[in-house]
C-alpha cells in the first residue's frame, strides 16, 4: 500500500477517535439538560442542513449532531455501538432520530435492543422525494419495517396528512410535527434605498425546487436584482446574469441576512414536506410566495390567498402575482409577523404531545449495564 494511502487512514482512524470522544463528552452533558436524546445529521456543506437547523429549532439542547460524510456514517460499527452504550446507561427518556439515514435507523434498533427504552423517528420528507432514488427508498422501508416490529414506537412526519397516511398503513404510532423559525441575531441593517426589486429565491437546483420557472418570472420585473444560491451559471440561458447575484457557500446566518434585505421571496417547489425558508421568510416579515403543498398558510386564509399561487409553472402569472404582493408588502408585514410566532405555537403544542408518549418495554432485553457488547446482528448493513 502507497505511503500516501497509509497515512490517510491512520489519520481517519485518529479523527473517528475524536469523533466519538467528543459524542460522548456532548451525550453526557446533554443528559444534564434533558431527558430526551435527538439525533441529528451534522451538516456537510449545504447537506443536511435545513434538517438539523430545524431539529435544534425545535428541541433545543437535547439535540446531539452526529458526524457523517453525505448520509454515511464516518464512525465504524464498534465506535457506533460503543456510544450505543453510552446513551443506554444515561437512561433518556426516550432517543429519538430526527432524519432517516439507514445507519440512524440501525442506531435505534441496537438502542432498543439494549435497553428497551422508547425510541421514535422524524420524517423530514415527501413520497416523491422517493423516485428513482434508491438510497432514499432503502431508508423509507427500513423506517416501515421497523415500526411494523415494534421497534420504533412512534413516528413523527413534518409533511401533512403524512401522519393520517401512515397510522393506516403502518403498525405505528403517528403523529404530525410543525417546524419552528427561531433566527439567530442579524445585525441591525437598515435596507439601503434602491430602485432595484430584490428577490431571493432560495432551493437547491434540482427539478423539484422548480427555479427556472421563478428566475423567468423575477426577471420579468423591471428592476429586479435575482439572488440564487450555489448555482453558478445555471441561468446563463436568459443573457441577463448582471441581474442574477450568485452566492456561493454562505452560512445559515449570512443566507438569512441576504434575505433580510430582500422585498420578496420565491418558493414555488413542485412537492414540498414543510419548507423552513417560508417560515424564516414569514419570522423576517418578507412575503414569500409558495405552492399549495405545504400546512404553513392553513390557519390564515387571507395569508394564504395572499401568498400562494395557483399555478407555479407559469412565469407570467407568476409574476403577475408578485406584482400584486410588492404593492402589499407594507400591509402583509404585521400578519406575516403574526403567523410567524402563532406557528411557533403551534409546533411547540405538537412537540410536547410527540413527546410525551412513551412506550418502554416493561422487559427490556437486557440491562444496559450487563448488555452483551457484541451486537446480536450485524450492525449498520
Amino acid at each position: 500500500m502507497p505511503l500516501r494511502r497509509i497515512k490517510q487512514r491512520l489519520e481517519r482512524t485518529k479523527e473517528q477517535k475524536d469523533w466519538l470522544a467528543q459524542l460522548k463528552l456532548e451525550v453526557n452533558q446533554i443528559r444534564k439538560l434533558s431527558n430526551d436524546l435527538v439525533l441529528s445529521p451534522k451538516p456537510t456543506g449545504m447537506n443536511w442542513r435545513g434538517v438539523t437547523n430545524a431539529t435544534k429549532g425545535l428541541f433545543g439542547q437535547a439535540v446531539l449532531e452526529i458526524p457523517h460524510y453525505y448520509s454515511n456514517s464516518v464512525l465504524t460499527d464498534r465506535q457506533n455501538l460503543d456510544l450505543i452504550m453510552v446513551v443506554a446507561e444515561l437512561n433518556f427518556d426516550q432517543v429519538i432520530a430526527s432524519g432517516t439515514h439507514t445507519y440512524f435507523l440501525d442506531i435505534l434498533h441496537e438502542y432498543k435492543h439494549i435497553s428497551g427504552r422508547t425510541t421514535a423517528a422524524i420524517f423530514h420528507g415527501a413520497l416523491t422525494e422517493l423516485h428513482e432514488d434508491a438510497h432514499r427508498v432503502k431508508a423509507f422501508s427500513r423506517l416501515v419495517h421497523l415500526a411494523n416490529e415494534g421497534t420504533i414506537d412512534k413516528l413523527g412526519f413534518v409533511k401533512k396528512g403524512l401522519a393520517e397516511t401512515l397510522s393506516k398503513l403502518t403498525k405505528a404510532t403517528c403523529y404530525n410535527l410543525n417546524l419552528k423559525s427561531i433566527l439567530p441575531e442579524l445585525p441591525q441593517v437598515n435596507k439601503i434605498a434602491s430602485d432595484l426589486i430584490k428577490i431571493a429565491i432560495p432551493g437547491v437546483s434540482n427539478f423539484n425546487k422548480n427555479l427556472n420557472n421563478q428566475v423567468a418570472a423575477a426577471l420579468l420585473l423591471e428592476n429586479s436584482e435575482v439572488h440564487v444560491w450555489g448555482h453558478g451559471h445555471d441561468f446563463d440561458m436568459w443573457e441577463m446574469n448582471h441581474r442574477i447575484v450568485n452566492h456561493e457557500h454562505s452560512s445559515h446566518k449570512e443566507f438569512l441576512e441576504t434575505l433580510s434585505q430582500c422585498d420578496l421571496a420565491l418558493y414555488l417547489s413542485f412537492s414540498e414536506s414543510w419548507g423552513q425558508v417560508i417560515t424564516e421568510c414569514l419570522a423576517l416579515g418578507i412575503p414569500c410566495l409558495c405552492s399549495d403543498n405545504n400546512a404553513i398558510l392553513d390557519d390564515s386564509p387571507d395569508l394564504k390567498a395572499a401568498l400562494v399561487v395557483s399555478s407555479n409553472d407559469n412565469p407570467n402569472l407568476i409574476s403577475e402575482k408578485m406584482q400584486t404582493v410588492l404593492a402589499l408588502k407594507n400591509e402583509l408585514k404585521p400578519a406575516l409577523l403574526q403567523h410567524a410566532a402563532q406557528l411557533n405555537t403551534i409546533a411547540d403544542t405538537k412537540k410536547e404531545l410527540f413527546l410525551k408518549d412513551l412506550k418502554n418495554s416493561q422487559s427490556p432485553s437486557l440491562p444496559p449495564s450487563k448488555a452483551n457488547p457484541k451486537s446480536s446482528f450485524k450492525l449498520f448493513n
